[in-house]
């Protein structure tokens, strides 16, 4: 019976364990699932933004050659109205010296063109025919194109364009083919017109501009007739600048749209992949920009990083139910599994603390090269100066007047007063001088510079090797003097950024100098990197130390940076979230995981009425570290 009731209450433990390594694994599944979800959402949101940032580029692109063609017009309408007689090759040698057609490749052709009534034909064509812009008919002949007897036609009278032999001919009427309306209607209001049509295979875009009397545009339609002196047009090629704008930006399809009253025109270059995203900017001019573009899916199965994230919840939870399982129903068996992972966690965390101290000192290492790099660019110019100057010297002038002398050892009185050369001899002597003197002072200029870069170059170096000792051990150093190590180990210029020092009672203090080190360069550059952003705000970078009761050092580290958004403030000190382009994410864990190993912390927040971001290192002094 008492076995019975033995082996009843082992299978009530194994169910009730049971039970407890099911609602385990189904919470960490949860968890899993939720985790992922933020996953993929992160990297949709990355996508998005990296989207969005592509779509800026292009658009900035277009937005950028829309004003060159208004800079084109505006240019182009007041040459015309200025020399409304002009030749054509005057008109030819004004368009080179702006050089438009090397500045602007997607322009095929741009000239000027009026209204010339029915009575005023014959001149018209006996002029164009001796100087013609456009290719002339059959026999060198002006022919009006469609023939035919109008009121009044609307022809060209100069222009330059990048390919003749699909321009248009020297007699086309404008205002007979489709062009006319949009014409008439432009020089009526008063504002540009956009037509769109074909050559061959190439999509091109006519655009065309009224010119009045006066240079200003008339209040009143009547005026605005009366006034007329001619369009100034521009015939572009969309495609090419659609190109030029998708370059750098693969899978991307834009497509240009202009739509003002009736008017309206539409070009797309570039292709999107299926379920392609699209965004839509107004350019305020009549023109938008739509850029359709790959955006990551928010779907955690369609999200590589989300759906192993998830795949390995899943498996770590039923391993850690089945764990529980296991360790709640032997309990000798339950205390060996424990051991083993409690040591194969230890030595994971090991791992984990030794790469990021090694990470940080990495980047670290880095920064000191970056900045012996910087000083030996200097260095180098100064070298080149120097070398330059003495290969230019006028030094071998003096070779030449010694050797004149020398020439006339036993007649030198005479030579000197006598002789021409002998005369203008002192005077030069006395100008070389001058000159070698000027020489020797821009030298010994180059030469000052020469040594303070490599003097820079030691320090930088002197810092570095200071750092290179054992970390953990505890040594009596200034407060002071590890600031200064730092600042000039993170490569901090004092003529481009203002350091404030506040060190208070800066007595020699027992503290883990090689950690204290690798967190200070670590928040320095972190500054200086977040104020290299905004120009137009001071850089300032503020360093307070002090000692907290007499037993803790407090320093702080304040910047007029940009500061931290708050929703990065709770995650600043995790491994490998970074907010800098080139970052790895390890340097201010890194730094974290230093303070904690000291048995002190780093902390962060932004300042309340100035701008930037302020970090607190806190450690003990005069005591020993303890483990993490």
């Amino acid at each position: 019976m008492l076995e019975r009731a033995g082996k009843a209450s082992r299978a009530r433990r194994q169910t009730w364990w049971l039970l407890v390594a099911v609602l385990l694994a189904i919470a960490g599944i949860a968890g899993s699932v939720l985790a992922a979800g933020a996953v993929s959402g992160a990297d949709r949101q990355r996508s998005r933004q990296e989207f969005e940032q592509s779509t800026a580029e292009i658009t900035s692109t277009l937005q950028l050659a829309i004003q060159h063609e208004d800079d084109l017009t505006l240019s182009g309408a007041a040459y015309l109205a200025g020399n409304p007689n002009g030749s054509n090759a005057q008109f030819i040698r004004w368009s080179n010296s702006i050089q438009a057609m090397a500045r602007y490749p997607e322009l095929h052709d741009y000239g000027n063109a009026v209204i010339v009534a029915a009575p005023n034909l014959a001149a018209f064509a006996a002029r164009a025919q001796a100087d013609p812009w456009a290719p002339l008919g059959p026999g060198g002949k002006f022919q009006v194109e469609p023939a035919g007897i109008r009121p009044y036609y609307c022809f060209g009278t100069v222009g330059q364009v990048r390919n003749a032999q699909v321009g248009a001919p020297a007699g086309q009427d404008f205002c007979a083919t489709g062009l006319g309306p949009a014409l008439m209607a432009a020089r009526d209001a008063g504002t540009r017109s956009y037509a769109p049509f074909t050559v061959g295979t190439v999509s091109e875009l006519g655009v065309s501009t009224p010119y009045y009397r006066g240079g200003g545009i008339p209040p009143t339609e009547q005026g605005r007739r009366a006034n007329f002196l001619g369009w100034f047009g521009t015939t572009i090629v969309p495609n090419l600048l659609l190109d030029r704008a998708l370059q750098g930006h693969p899978q991307t399809q834009v497509t240009f749209r202009y739509q003002a009253n009736s008017l309206e025109a539409s070009f797309s270059s570039g292709a999107a992949p299926a379920g392609a995203e699209s965004i839509t900017t107004a350019l305020n001019n009549g023109w938008t920009v739509q850029t359709s573009g790959a955006v990551a899916s928010a779907a955690i199965l369609h999200d590589t990083n989300a759906l192993r994230l998830l795949v390995a919840g899943v498996l770590l939870s039923i391993l850690l139910g089945a764990l529980v399982f296991v360790l709640g129903t032997g309990r000798a068996r339950a205390r060996r599994l424990v051991a083993e992972r409690s040591a194969q966690l230890q030595g994971a965390q090991a791992l984990l603390v030794d790469t990021a101290r090694q990470a940080g000192m990495a980047e670290i290492a880095t920064n000191v090269l970056h900045n012996v790099g910087n000083v030996l660019n200097s260095v180098n110019v100064s070298a080149n100066l120097v070398c330059q100057k003495i290969r230019s010297s006028k030094a071998s002038g003096l070779d030449k007047a010694v050797a004149m002398l020398n020439e006339h050892p036993h007649d030198l009185g005479e030579f000197l007063t006598d002789d021409p050369r002998g005369r203008a001899l002192p005077g030069y002597l006395d100008a070389l001088a001058s000159t070698l003197s000027d020489e020797r002072v821009e030298v010994d200029a180059e030469v000052q510079r020469l040594s303070k870069g490599v003097a820079h170059i030691k320090e930088i170096v002197a810092a570095q090797q200071s750092l290179a000792g054992v970390s953990g051990v505890v040594e009596s150093v200034r407060i002071s003097d590890l600031v200064e190590d730092a600042l000039r180990m993170a490569g901090i210029d004092e003529d481009d950024v203002r350091v404030t020092r506040e060190f208070g009672e800066d007595s020699p203090v027992s503290l883990d100098r090689h950690r204290v080190m690798l967190v200070l360069v670590n928040l320095i550059s972190n500054a200086s990197y977040a104020m290299k952003g905004d120009v137009g705000r001071p850089r300032e970078l503020g360093i307070r130390a002090e000692l907290v009761d007499g037993q803790g050092m407090r320093i702080t580290v304040v910047d007029s940076g940009v500061g931290i958004p708050p929703e990065n403030l709770t995650r600043i000190f995790v491994h490998g979230f970074t907010t800098h382009l080139d970052g790895h994410g390890f340097g201010l864990h890194s730094s974290a995981l230093a303070a904690t190993e000291m048995g002190g912390a780093l902390t962060v927040h932004d300042n309340t009425d100035t701008p930037g971001t302020a970090f607190t290192l806190q450690v003990p002094v005069n005591r020993e570290l303890v483990p993490v």
